[in-house]
């Protein structure tokens, strides 16, 4: 029985050691298996990826046109809203131009002592650069009318500035 048990035993260890072996063995086969499904998870992992980055690369270059197109579209009516201002701008200087015209007109046509009051007014209120203005669209017999009768203080300042300009 010595013989036999000493046989079971050793069939036992034969056994275990062949479970063992089949066990180390088997893990590297089984790790390769996660290996290869990792690989595989990966490679489908970047598919997706480079399809998810393809849709917002194509994404990306549509709002890029529709961008440049509001810009274009920004920049033509920028320039008509600056062509309109500037024919909006020759409309008023002109208006302007005739209104002083007519100022003008009016101020030669008065008598010297409406114009003087006038002026008086303006240079007290701080509005001699408007009265030299006018001054020097008016007629000069006028201007010469005005000068003499207007205080030496205004008179030499508004002298000086037409000996100036």
């Amino acid at each position: 029985m010595f013989n036999q048990d000493g046989w079971q035993v050793k069939m036992k260890n034969i056994f275990l050691v062949i479970c063992l072996f089949g066990f180390v063995f088997s893990s590297p086969l089984m790790e390769d298996g996660e290996i290869y499904k990792q690989k595989e998870e990966l490679k489908q992992l970047k598919i997706e990826l480079n399809n998810f980055y393809d849709k917002k690369e194509q994404e990306y270059q549509k709002h890029k046109q529709e961008l440049a197109k509001i810009e274009q579209k920004t920049t033509k009516e920028l320039q008509e809203i600056k062509s309109i201002k500037e024919q909006n701008q020759k409309i008023l200087n002109e208006i302007k131009q005739i209104k002083v015209s007519k100022a003008i007109a009016m101020y030669n046509k008065m008598p010297v002592k409406v114009v003087l009051k006038i002026f008086n007014k303006n240079i007290a209120d701080g509005k001699i650069d408007e009265v030299f203005d006018i001054i020097t669209k008016m007629k000069t017999k006028q201007v010469m009318n005005v000068l003499k009768k207007m205080d030496a203080k205004s008179a030499t300042i508004l002298m000086n500035r037409l000996t100036l300009s």
